[in-house]
């Protein structure tokens, strides 16, 4: 999704190991000091969309 919307210059990936979130369904996100627990494949696009590219436009 990084490389799609061309905003590798933009983004810092990084893992981390549970996070302290590792109970719960999914996987966690940080963005920026925004912590989003249970993100799934299936609702990852709008995760995507929302939280990081709508953080990016400033949405």
């Amino acid at each position: 999704m990084i490389e799609q919307n061309e905003i590798c210059a933009d983004i810092t990936l990084s893992g981390r190991f549970c996070a302290g979130k590792c109970n719960r369904e999914g996987v966690t996100v940080i963005v920026d000091d925004d912590v989003y627990t249970g993100v799934i494949e299936e609702g990852f696009h709008e995760f995507f969309a929302e939280k990081v590219l709508g953080k990016l436009k400033g949405v």
